[in-house]
């Protein structure tokens, strides 16, 4: 409701990656009916929230000042904030996707936290839930930020403050990277052998760096790993 409804993109997983196979189809429209969020267990709702959470990150603070007041309240689909903040992840894929339908460039910065994210699900064989591996992503992504001098220390905290008050998790096993670095280069926003990720030069301004260093990579893993 927050992200995959809107935007025009369908696609399916492959044994060789998340959402490599697909078609951009513009819907007539989107129906977002919050009643039915009342029918999700409450570990699909918040798995749904580090989608609303990353645009928060990438494009709305706003959306990080509502989670931070009341954690509480943004896990229940009848919190106070829930509908406000359902609404504001909407307007931001709304206007990205608006202006980059076929995700040739701005369209890319939705993905913020996917490229370890999507490698988790990969490695995990899907049946881990897309939003929980996301938020790992997140962290990852905010750690290399810092590596990088693009994000304070103040910045990485505050991502694993706010995603673990909502309960989702930053952080995942620490034998995994080799098969997750592989998984990476097979990345949708990858071009040839170099890998592309989405950070932030601060909350609200993301970047796409190309080519990470290796060992930066690897530290910053070293930095998410339980």
């Amino acid at each position: 409701m927050a992200d995959a409804a809107v935007g025009g993109k369908t696609a399916i997983d492959i044994p060789e990656g998340k959402n490599l196979v697909g078609a951009f189809h513009s819907p007539a429209g989107v129906l977002a009916d919050l009643v039915t969020l009342e029918t999700l267990p409450r570990e699909d709702y918040v798995s749904g929230l580090a989608e609303v959470i990353k645009t928060g990150f990438i494009a709305d603070p706003a959306i990080l000042d509502l989670v931070r007041a009341d954690p509480e309240g943004a896990v229940v689909p009848h919190g106070a904030h829930a509908r406000e903040l359902i609404e504001r992840a909407i307007a931001v894929k709304a206007e990205v996707v608006s202006k980059d339908l076929n995700e040739k460039g701005l369209r890319e910065i939705l993905n913020y936290g996917h490229t370890l994210g999507h490698a988790i699900e990969k490695l995990e064989r899907y049946a881990f839930r897309h939003g929980d591996a996301v938020a790992i992503g997140m962290v990852f992504a905010a750690e290399v930020a810092r590596l990088a001098g693009r994000l304070s220390e103040r910045e990485v905290a505050r991502h694993k403050e706010l995603l673990t008050a909502v309960g989702l998790p930053v952080t995942y096993r620490s034998d995994a990277w080799p098969a997750l670095r592989a998984t990476m280069s097979l990345d949708k926003k990858a071009r040839g052998a170099r890998l592309r990720m989405v950070l932030l030069d601060g909350v609200g301004n993301p970047v796409i760096y190309d080519s990470p260093p290796e060992e930066l990579l690897t530290r910053a893993y070293q930095a998410v790993a339980a």
